[in-house]
């Protein structure tokens, strides 16, 4: 157990290294030895732990967004949307560094898994009373979550001028209801 905890320990150190870099310095000019200096660890310690910088990254985006997942086990779909959105406007510099940096496909990659997530959430509460086979609510899943990452990254793109509040709302405006017709129409 106190491995695991090192283990623990040592990846978020990275991860809050990587972070802090990120604030001041263009992702794709961060070396390994950047998050080592700033860790005070081994090069081979870094690689016990990760591939490359962008397993780093994708590990550190997971975190935090798994975290704001966890806390919102209670809550419906408009306050964890209005939660990711205000993680992302908090981590603006960061967020906006990795897209610019990584592209739009690697942070749909890393933003996908904590999306479908959520959306998964709201398609089992409403596939309870309708349901529909897996092939159809998978379906669901992967079209909602995509629009859902896609305008995320529109948002971010356009320096998440929008409100959160109001993006929300839009949102919450266009999935009013689609969720659950089309785990009736599919059913």
């Amino acid at each position: 157990m106190k491995n695991e905890q090192m283990t623990l320990m040592t990846k978020k150190k990275m991860a809050e290294a990587l972070e802090e870099i990120m604030k001041h310095k263009d992702f794709n000019k961060i070396s390994v030895k950047d998050i080592t200096d700033a860790c005070d660890i081994s090069r081979p310690t870094f690689y016990y732990h990760f591939q490359d910088i962008y397993e780093l990254l994708e590990y550190a985006f997971n975190e935090e967004l798994m975290g704001i997942f966890d806390q919102a086990q209670v809550a419906d779909l408009s306050q964890r949307l209005s939660m990711t959105l205000s993680f992302v406007l908090d981590h603006k510099e960061i967020c906006l560094n990795a897209y610019h940096n990584i592209g739009y496909e690697k942070l749909e990659h890393y933003l996908f898994p904590y999306t479908e997530k959520i959306v998964k959430v709201v398609i089992d509460d409403f596939n309870q009373d309708v349901g529909a086979d897996r092939e159809a609510t998978d379906f669901i899943l992967r079209y909602h979550s995509h629009a859902f990452v896609g305008l995320l990254i529109d948002w971010m793109e356009d320096d998440c001028t929008m409100p959160v509040d109001q993006f929300v709302k839009r949102f919450d405006l266009i999935m009013d209801g689609a969720i659950l017709e089309e785990l009736k129409r599919l059913a």
